[in-house]
């Protein structure tokens, strides 16, 4: 798993940090609906909240997609603030190098694809997506392909979840929040993640590594989420 050094850094500071792997990435079951990947995302956040632990949500990449619409359920559900049924809140949404989409826009994995992204893929016959060249767009701060070669092999086709589902409302905005983007990035190239955010830009911190940077840089990393974390939304 990518992010692993990353956590295993978090929990020796004393945090007890998860990945929440999306439903998308597992092609031995059936392939999920947007629907059911944003109840993932927003009941794996919730059943933490009910234990009583105060969560900090990162959306890495595409998740940030189907993460925001769970940001929307969650808000709704009252988690910015404790209550009698779930003891802990929702502290803060770091958007890690994350995709970001309007309200009411229908999502379409297809968008990811065309000339505009030509490393991407999708097989008809099977509905999975594929893409072509990991080592350049997600690990281009590792000096060789061959030194990348562990983290190349865990890079597998991933469901393509067909259009239907969208970002419902504005709700997420109400949780404490940061942005993050790197000018190194080559998958999600910053002026596209500039667009992406909108009126979102003044409160876009900006680091300088790969798009998957969770092996090469685990201390720095996980010292950024730590810190952003403590901060009121939007400040870097």
């Amino acid at each position: 798993m990518h992010v692993q050094p990353t956590l295993d850094v978090l929990k020796t500071r004393g945090h007890n940090a998860i990945s929440i792997d999306l439903l998308a990435i597992d092609t031995s079951k059936p392939r999920p609906t947007w629907e059911q990947e944003v109840l993932h995302i927003t009941n794996s956040v919730l059943s933490q909240l009910t234990s009583g632990r105060d969560v900090v949500l990162v959306l890495h990449s595409y998740a940030g997609l189907p993460g925001c619409e769970a940001l929307n359920r969650i808000v709704q559900a009252g988690a910015l603030q404790p209550t009698a049924e779930r003891k802990g809140r929702l502290l803060k949404a770091i958007f890690f190098y994350a995709h970001h989409a309007p309200t009411g826009l229908v999502m379409d994995v297809k968008a990811f694809v065309g000339p505009q992204n030509p490393a991407f893929s999708i097989d008809e016959s099977t509905d999975l997506a594929y893409h072509d060249q990991p080592y350049e767009l997600f690990f281009n701060d590792i000096p060789t392909k061959e030194e990348a070669k562990p983290y190349l092999d865990e890079i597998k086709p991933m469901w393509y979840i067909p259009g239907g589902g969208a970002i419902a409302s504005d709700d997420w905005q109400q949780a404490p929040r940061s942005i993050v983007a790197s000018s190194k990035d080559k998958a999600l190239l910053p002026e596209i993640l500039n667009q992406m955010w909108g009126g979102h830009q003044e409160e876009i911190v900006w680091t300088e590594t790969a798009h998957t940077p969770f092996m090469t840089q685990p201390e720095e990393i996980a010292d950024l989420w730590i810190d952003l974390a403590s901060k009121p939304s939007g400040e870097a």
